[in-house]
């Protein structure tokens, strides 16, 4: 559902996945995902997560990457995120 939303260039919800599985984090980025948290997580991660879409909402774009741009900055591992 997310894809058809950018591939429509319609406004895009803000979107953290959750999850156990860390090989899906491209795929999510490509979707315009705000964060990509793995489990297990703690209040700290959510927090890191939410006060990073805090500070994107104040961006030109509104926080909304165009596809294939770079991971936001709450997300875990950027050397993973960058070897894109």
């Amino acid at each position: 559902m997310l894809k058809k939303l950018v591939e429509r260039k319609m406004k895009m919800p803000h979107v953290v996945f959750a999850t156990a599985f860390d090989q899906y984090a491209v795929q999510a980025f490509d979707v315009n995902a705000v964060d990509y948290v793995l489990k297990p997580f703690d209040k700290s991660r959510i927090r890191q997560s939410h006060s990073a879409r805090a500070q994107n909402d104040g961006d030109a774009n509104h926080g909304h990457r165009p596809p294939g741009t770079a991971c936001q900055p709450a997300w875990r591992d950027q050397a993973k995120c960058a070897g894109r």
